[in-house]
């Protein structure tokens, strides 16, 4: 007997992807719609669930209605190799008309050819935080640096506090440099006028 077809509409459908600083919680949704006019029971795993928390899990959903489902990756260093391997199974079943006593329970007595399957591969993009000074007014014209604010940027074109830093100062040194040959070229020109 061929295995039934998914009846569950799923967003995303082939690739779910974790767009985030790493050594943070980076959370995605996976959104379940039932496309029946039957209940159906869902179960949602992944073959690394040490890396990741699902909530919820499992259920059943009504005709016609929707379940969004949290994937949450919990901190980490990424390992490409291993992060390569990372998939999500999204099953589904027909849920009894009777009350169900248990879904654990349902899962288990039911056949392998009833139960409809998706695989969801992963993909990651890092993103790195970068902390920035931020000024503080305190009057009319002063201003004082204190206090950060992190800004999510992606990695590619990241520069860091630092370079922004030296930037910063070659534009002040250069303006300095300006500034001083004129005073010389002033004071060069009112001794020259003098006599």
């Amino acid at each position: 007997m061929a295995k039934l077809s998914q009846v569950l509409s799923i967003d995303p459908l082939t690739q779910i992807t974790f767009r985030g600083d790493f050594r943070e919680e980076v959370s995605v949704e996976l959104s379940l719609k039932n496309t029946t006019n039957r209940r159906l029971c869902f179960k949602v795993k992944t073959n690394y669930p040490h890396r990741y928390f699902v909530s919820p899990n499992g259920g059943v959903i009504e005709p016609s209605q929707q379940q969004i489902v949290t994937i949450m990756l919990q901190p980490t260093e990424i390992i490409e190799e291993e992060f390569k391997l990372h998939k999500f199974l999204v099953q589904a079943i027909y849920a009894p008309d009777a009350q169900i006593n248990g879904l654990e329970t349902l899962w288990k007595e039911t056949k392998q050819d009833n139960i409809m399957a998706t695989k969801i591969r992963c993909a990651f993009e890092q993103i790195q935080a970068v902390t920035e000074e931020m000024p503080r007014y305190r009057g009319s014209n002063e201003v004082e640096m204190t206090g950060t604010t992190t800004e999510v940027r992606p990695d590619v074109g990241l520069k860091s506090t630092k370079d922004r830093r030296i930037e910063s100062e070659s534009s002040s040194t250069a303006l300095l440099f300006v500034i001083l040959l004129v005073l010389i070229g002033v004071i060069l020109f009112g001794y020259l006028s003098i006599k």
